[in-house]
């Protein structure tokens, strides 16, 4: 089975004054449906640059949660790791997918700019994902109407809101749904994951 980093949200936790780290455990059931390992991130970049160096990774998996601090996000130090990560990815030739926050940073990497969303957030809607209509849900407050030539676009909501990418060159995808909070996990969602990551 291949090795997938995977990077989480950060989150304060007031009664106890801690910044964790956080990660669905929804997201390990998926990724094994999917025939692939979790590696956990930290979002410490020194900590994380070792786990990546240490081990022979097949791709990353860029998760949902916390903003860019570009766009009001206080997590600067989950910014850096994907960006890291990002790098690390493209000089080695290594599959990412983005999910949500994580489409979000890779638009931004690649120059799209980002733009305050309304009624995408906690609903399901349709999108348009090649020549199908399909619905999925929406957990996002930010996203893009306009691409750059790097980033093709698969999917679109009826708003124009860009909903999956897929770069030019790489092999980066991006998707706006959380395949994780799907119950029963999508045969499709599955299907992608295998493809991207090679399994």
């Amino acid at each position: 089975m291949k090795l997938i980093g995977i990077t989480q949200r950060v989150e304060f936790i007031e009664d106890y004054n801690e910044k964790r780290d956080c990660l669905d455990k929804k997201w390990s059931e998926f990724l094994l449906r999917c025939n692939l390992i979790p590696v956990i991130l930290p979002n410490n970049i020194e900590c994380a640059k070792n786990i990546i160096r240490s081990i022979n990774l097949d791709g990353f998996l860029f998760t949902g949660g916390n903003n860019l601090v570009k766009y009001g996000g206080q997590e600067q130090e989950r910014d850096n790791l994907e960006r890291f990560c990002m790098n690390y990815a493209i000089e080695n030739r290594l599959p990412i997918i983005g999910v949500c926050r994580g489409m979000q940073f890779i638009q931004d990497y690649f120059g799209v700019n980002l733009e305050k969303l309304h009624n995408h957030v906690a609903v399901e809607h349709e999108i348009k994902l090649g020549e199908n209509n399909i619905v999925v849900n929406s957990y996002h407050s930010w996203g893009a109407k306009d691409t750059v030539s790097d980033l093709i676009v698969k999917a679109c909501s009826k708003d124009k809101v860009i909903e999956a990418v897929k770069h030019k060159y790489y092999d980066i995808y991006g998707i706006m749904w959380h395949p994780e909070r799907v119950s029963p996990f999508s045969e499709s969602d599955i299907e992608f994951f295998e493809k991207a990551f090679l399994v």
